[in-house]
């Protein structure tokens, strides 16, 4: 039998999708997770374990994912051999490619809001994000909307790494979840797909560790 152990931070973070996917495949993980304090991300067993060569795969970052004993480094590598593995990434080649830009779009965007409030902080980083939300995020959830699929799905019909992807972008990312929700409202298939996550993902939503972010 396989395992798996999915090694991160006390947080969501970058390793958040690839729970996504073992909660919603019922595959059993050691889910560990190092816990730090701020407001300095002071972290005594991960920098011990650290020290101990534990991470020097992902050049002593995190997360690392270990199945049947060999190490995987890089968030992205992890989503796209889970979501192999546990069958989300597509019935075939072509949408194999296709769930893997959908992926890359979300990654896009991602980056454009990292950079909009890059380097500023209180009120400036504040109206920055608000100003993304309001003027750049509209444009792009378009560009999204008008790139997928109308079947309820990002590529093909069934759940995917894609989809996913998505629902954490318009469901976590942001810091304003309610201006999201309601950009998400005015654009059908965005809406269909994260209606379509949203009850695979209940349990794992309900009941997964309350963590600062």
């Amino acid at each position: 039998m396989a395992t798996y152990k999915l090694q991160y931070f006390n947080a969501k973070g970058v390793a958040e999708v690839a729970r996504y996917m073992l909660a919603v495949a019922g595959q059993t993980y050691e889910d560990v997770r190092y816990n730090f304090t701020l407001p300095n991300f002071e972290k005594p067993e991960f920098d011990a374990d650290c020290a101990a060569g534990e991470f020097r795969v992902n050049m002593d970052r995190l997360p690392i994912l270990t199945y049947n004993g060999a190490k995987i480094g890089q968030s992205k590598t992890i989503e796209r051999f889970l979501a192999k593995k546990l069958g989300f990434f597509g019935s075939n080649d072509v949408e194999e490619a296709l769930i893997d830009a959908v992926t890359e779009h979300v990654r896009d965007i991602k980056q454009k809001y990292n950079d909009a409030k890059a380097g500023k902080s209180g009120d400036e980083q504040t109206a920055a994000k608000a100003a993304f939300i309001a003027n750049d995020l509209p444009k792009w959830l378009d560009k999204l909307e008008h790139s997928l699929e109308k079947s309820g799905f990002s590529v093909g019909s069934k759940l995917s790494l894609a989809d996913f992807t998505l629902f954490h972008l318009l469901r976590e990312f942001f810091d304003d979840k309610d201006a999201v929700v309601a950009l998400v409202a005015e654009r059908p298939t965005l809406a269909a797909i994260v209606a379509n996550v949203e009850p695979a993902l209940k349990t794992w939503l309900e009941t997964r560790p309350q963590t600062a972010f």
